[in-house]
């Protein structure tokens, strides 16, 4: 197991696998790494101080031969490369744990799906999530919780990865969509704003985009003394509704 520094929140990975798993290279933060799972290239392509310390699998009865293998070459170290081929290899261990589900069929498995994954996230933690293999619910699912984990047990997303399977080229590039997470902030924090006229949601999110870079000057600096004008704006208005 990692060591965890009282400081550092503990960092947990949820993903899913194939059932019919086929070798591809997948890139990643400009490296490749050839595996079979998409997370099996997560923990390849990742630098170590990205690479979680618990692994969650979702796993439906189907997927049991499947995470059996995956589990073995992440606790042993056998996935040759883990950290980003920083040298960490096979001194690094990783706990991986399975999280049994239903398939998803039906709106009643949907929820208990969304209610194991609650169940199953530490409050608190980082979190990473690789919406790469699964059904087509999956990430639906995963973002629904995310928003709960994030809105309820404090919890921090660091990414959203999704192998991009359908591009042409030998090369599958993983891509981060956590951007989508962010979008779904701004959209809670306007309609907030306009239905009840308060703007402490909206302006939280402005705040980060008007501190400029050290050392810049002159019309560069027009941007962000806008987003600070537009903030002061909707804290005028929201004091004066």
């Amino acid at each position: 197991m990692l060591c965890e520094d009282n400081n550092v929140k503990k960092h947990v990975l949820i993903t899913s696998l194939s059932k019919n798993p086929w070798d591809a290279v997948y890139s990643l933060y400009g490296k490749t790494a050839k595996a079979n799972q998409s997370p099996l290239a997560l923990m390849q392509l990742l630098p170590p101080k990205s690479l979680p310390q618990q692994i969650i699998v979702l796993c439906t009865k189907a997927l049991e031969e499947q995470f059996d293998q995956v589990k073995e070459l992440m606790e042993t170290g056998s996935s040759a490369g883990i950290g980003g081929g920083s040298g960490v290899g096979t001194d690094m261990q990783i706990t991986v744990r399975s999280l049994s589900i239903p398939d998803g069929k039906t709106t009643e498995e949907l929820w208990q799906i969304l209610h194991l994954i609650l169940g199953a996230v530490p409050p608190g933690c980082r979190l990473t999530l690789d919406l790469t293999h699964g059904f087509r619910t999956y990430p639906f699912l995963f973002f629904t919780a995310a928003m709960f984990l994030k809105a309820l047990h404090n919890v921090q997303i660091e990414a959203v990865y999704y192998g991009m399977f359908d591009t042409p080229g030998d090369e599958k590039p993983i891509v981060d969509l956590s951007l989508i997470l962010d979008m779904v902030e701004w959209f809670y924090a306007t309609r907030t704003f306009v239905e009840t006229g308060q703007a402490s949601h909206i302006t939280g999110l402005l705040v980060p985009f008007e501190n400029r870079p050290e050392g810049l000057t002159g019309p560069a600096c027009r941007p962000y003394s806008m987003v600070k004008t537009l903030r002061e704006s909707f804290d005028a208005t929201a004091a004066g509704a």
